[in-house]
């Protein structure tokens, strides 16, 4: 049994100062005065890490590890940054490596990641996830065309019971977004009457560019450009993204990611159904130059939670420096808030116990500071 005791200790909310917190195995025993930890809990070692914060560990809640070997420039413009990856995808590359994958994951443990949601299309990387405490994979499907999507739709049912005993680590089937999957395919992975995903997560990429909306009535750059490569099969008349997706049926929870381009009703929609949005700003922001609405989503309640997206459409995968990049765009925020959609709102929108509470895990990460307003001095 251990006492973790820093100068600050970031509770997934707020700042406590002069807070210990008694931990065994990794889950958390209490959390109290540090005199009095030390007198409740005499046997415990105490471990002081001295001037600075502590963490429980933060979540990197959308990544693509699979695609680190892949680098498109910067500033494209969606419809041409997703042209690049799906021509540097039809090609075989041979030339990934192991030693990229693991470069890629020891760069999220060194940002204090203790919690993954990696999105996959091949699996790769989940022998390497398990260096992370709590990793988990969206299994990513997709394809436009019907028979295809049934085949995809067909493989799954056959496979995901041996895949998720091969792979052993926690996975999600997923579809990719309405621009890549047939209605059949999204069908499959988002809603709740389906019993064979039925207590599953899905990690969905929802508004990302502000082409979706007119993908959806068969209009606009994204539809021309992949309806031009001979991937569109059918042609869709809905009025926005959201309500293409509401006509599948009763929707489960989910995590849908960016949401650069959402609207406070649609944000509202999301909340009834316990979805939770999930954001990648420096990626928007390499791809288009554009940025999430920080402000209205954390006025709406909504749970937030935030990731890096892949290196091919960012700088590196650290979760400090996205929170970084993040506040100098939204500095008017409370900084406790940007710590809290790296903590508890990634613990949410993964169904993961982790925190500084009874009960739950703990994986500490220390940042060092000097002043009185640690949590501004980190993100500065």
């Amino acid at each position: 049994m251990e006492i973790l005791y820093a100068k600050w200790l970031f509770d997934g909310k707020k700042l406590l100062n002069g807070v210990g917190c008694v931990i065994s195995n990794d889950a958390v025993v209490d959390l109290l005065p540090i005199n009095i930890a030390k007198k409740t809990y005499p046997e415990a070692t105490v471990k002081d890490y001295g001037e600075g914060v502590l963490f429980s560990g933060f979540v990197n809640a959308h990544t693509h590890i699979e695609l680190s070997d892949i680098k498109i420039e910067p500033y494209l413009g969606f419809v041409k940054w997703l042209e690049m990856i799906i021509e540097t995808k039809s090609q075989v590359r041979e030339t990934q490596t192991d030693e990229v994958i693991k470069k890629a994951i020891n760069t999220l443990i060194e940002s204090g990641v203790c919690a993954v949601a990696d999105v996959s299309n091949t699996l790769k990387s989940c022998s390497y996830l398990k260096k992370i405490p709590r990793p988990i994979v969206f299994f990513e499907n997709y394809s436009l065309r019907k028979k295809q999507a049934q085949e995809k739709i067909a493989y799954i049912e056959a496979n995901i019971d041996n895949i998720k005993q091969t792979c052993k680590v926690k996975i999600y089937v997923t579809a990719h977004s309405v621009y890549s999957t047939h209605e059949d395919l999204l069908a499959y992975t988002m809603l709740k009457s389906n019993p064979r995903l039925a207590n599953d997560l899905f990690s969905f990429h929802f508004l990302e560019s502000e082409f979706e909306n007119m993908f959806v009535n068969s209009r606009g750059g994204l539809f021309e450009m992949l309806s031009n490569k001979g991937l569109i099969e059918n042609q869709l008349h809905f009025s926005s993204a959201l309500e293409y997706i509401k006509s599948l049926g009763n929707i489960k929870k989910g995590l849908f990611v960016h949401c650069v381009h959402i609207k406070p009703d649609e944000i509202e929609y999301l909340k009834s159904i316990g979805a939770s949005i999930v954001i990648a700003p420096r990626s928007n922001y390499y791809i288009s130059k554009s940025m999430p609405n920080l402000e209205l989503l954390k006025n709406s309640g909504i749970n937030v939670a935030i990731g890096t997206d892949s290196l091919a459409s960012n700088w590196d995968l650290s979760i400090i420096n996205e929170l970084k990049f993040l506040y100098k765009h939204n500095s008017h925020i409370d900084p406790a808030y940007f710590f809290e959609i790296a903590t508890t709102g990634g613990y949410r929108a993964l169904n993961l116990n982790i925190g500084f509470k009874k009960g739950f895990y703990a994986y500490p990460f220390f940042m060092k500071t000097t002043t009185n307003a640690p949590l501004e001095e980190i993100l500065q």
